[in-house]
């Protein structure tokens, strides 16, 4: 079971969720807070340019 979990949501929906460690979770925000439009397309060939001006992240972290 996860103990962390990252959800990237878009106008559209939600495009992707992961779950993992803290740490795990953190470095994938991280990852997609840095990521430009070209390397967003090139992940999500499914989504376009808008998809990712209107992308947002939600973290949530379990407390154990």
């Amino acid at each position: 079971m996860a103990s962390s979990s990252l959800t990237i949501k878009c106008d559209r929906g939600i495009i992707r969720k992961y779950g993992g460690t803290r740490s795990s979770v953190k470095s994938k925000r991280a990852w997609y807070e840095d990521m430009d439009v070209n390397e967003f397309l090139s992940w999500h060939p499914h989504l376009n340019e808008r998809d990712f001006k209107t992308m947002k992240l939600y973290t949530r972290f379990n407390k154990s």
